[in-house]
């Protein structure tokens, strides 16, 4: 699993400090690190540019001679690409850039291409590695200012760490940046950001929300979100899809995939269109049922495994991937979101079987906490309007859970901690470390009661 030092700072101030440092220090603290990464090193030298005028370069047919101005001076620049456009806004790579997106890693240098010196290069996103889009030119906004390196418009300059998952499989609340953003929290004592889990509610009730099977299924939570225009995400959204390994898509789906990624509950967006008879039933599959899932692979299902239906058919293998029949289109415009806890032996026994394995599956597999479908669609109805203020939350919020387990509570001794430790640890530094990482403690006595 990847994970983004950018990204940790949406939960904790990591100013000031160094990246080799932290992963050293969670690697003996908390999970095997298997290394890190730095992206974008040189992208300070990547500087944002107008295009003031585009003419033919006289020894190509392919080729243009753009004029750029960058702010404080004009270059002119060779470039093939298609899509270039007067008055767009776009990035000049300068001499020193190191093109994260290209194999091998080449480094931009002053070349003469057919006779004409090029001070630099334009670039596409995959060249950039922020996407796999190598159509033509990236673009930014128009109100973007002129000559300024791009690390100042967006945090492209990263660092990657990526965690042995094999050292977090007991260890499902590290499944996203928040889990690991507590974990550093405490041990650089700085305070992890307060969450928002509120959740705005609609005044339409258009749902049938069922639970067939609460032993599989704990809690299912769902809400209908109006006026989607399914568009391309912003810049800042795609880099950070990108850097941890996930193509970006759509808005709709990115934010879903954001989310998973930032607090580790998967997500599931359907198509409202294909949900016949609004009805959601979470049940177990028909005898020789069949689905066929977003990879377009058709699925032979058994009574064991656990599927999302409408009043019809099966629209997803729960915890594993979505349906094809319900996938979210270009003219999506009215969307259903699925939250979920679902009984880990269950969706390992199914993505087994199948031999499908998810970035949900992986997650579900671990028995997550029946807590986190809210804080999922909370976070997933912010981020989603704020990319796209026009989004309405449409729907109350459905929430059909089985009484949620008791927290559990343990006695120990700290003399009996230190006893096991073999290491003279101080009260007081137990219940900061304890407390650090969200812990309830209270003395008793000589006991800790956690």
């Amino acid at each position: 699993m990847h994970i983004s030092w950018n990204w940790l700072q949406r939960h904790v101030d990591l100013s000031g400090l160094d990246p080799h440092t932290i992963a050293d220090r969670f690697t003996m603290s908390v999970a095997e690190l298997e290394g890190i990464d730095e992206f974008g090193g040189t992208y300070h030298k990547l500087v944002t540019a107008r295009i003031a005028a585009i003419r033919p370069h006289e020894n190509s047919d392919k080729l243009n001679l753009l004029d750029l101005d960058l702010g404080n001076r004009k270059v002119t620049a060779v470039s093939g690409a298609p899509n270039a456009v007067e008055g767009g806004i776009i990035v000049f790579a300068l001499p020193g850039v190191i093109l994260e997106g290209v194999d091998g890693k080449p480094e931009v240098r002053v070349s003469e291409i057919r006779g004409v010196t090029s001070p630099g290069m334009t670039c596409s996103e995959r060249e950039l590695g922020f996407s796999d889009d190598h159509s033509g030119l990236m673009y930014l906004p128009a109100a973007t200012p002129l000559g300024v390196p791009l690390t100042e418009v967006v945090p492209c300059h990263d660092f990657i760490l990526e965690i042995d998952n094999k050292s977090i499989t007991h260890r499902p609340d590290l499944w996203g940046h928040r889990g690991i953003a507590r974990e550093i929290a405490a041990l650089v004592k700085r305070p992890l950001k307060e969450f928002d889990g509120t959740i705005d509610e609609g005044p339409e009730d258009p749902l049938t929300v069922a639970v067939a099977d609460p032993a599989l299924c704990p809690r299912y939570t769902a809400q209908v979100f109006d006026n989607i225009m399914v568009e391309k995400s912003p810049l800042w959204l795609r880099i950070a899809l990108s850097l941890v390994g996930v193509r970006p898509i759509s808005n709709v789906v990115d934010v879903t995939n954001f989310v998973m990624l930032d607090v580790g509950n998967p997500l599931h967006a359907f198509d409202a269109r294909f949900l016949a008879g609004d009805t959601i039933v979470v049940r177990r599959a028909g005898a020789g049922e069949t689905i066929v899932t977003l990879d377009g692979e058709v699925r032979k299902l058994l009574a064991s495994d656990l599927l999302i239906a409408d009043a019809e058919r099966g629209v997803a293998l729960a915890g594993v991937m979505g349906g094809e029949n319900s996938e979210i289109r270009v003219d999506t415009t009215r969307v259903v979101l699925e939250a979920a806890a679902f009984d880990a032996s269950g969706i390992r026994r199914t993505s087994s079987r199948l031999g499908l394995r998810s970035e949900a599956s992986a997650r579900f597999e671990k028995a997550l906490d029946p807590l986190l479908p809210l804080q999922a669609t909370a976070l997933f109805s912010q981020l989603l309007r704020q990319l796209s203020p026009q989004v309405t939350v449409a729907s109350r919020l459905y929430d059909v859970a089985e009484p949620p387990p008791a927290p559990t509570v343990i006695r120990i001794a700290p003399e009996f901690i230190r006893r096991k430790l073999g290491a003279p640890v101080a009260t007081a530094v137990m219940k900061e470390m304890l407390t650090g990482i969200s812990f309830g403690v209270e003395e008793d006595g000589d006991d800790f009661v956690v």
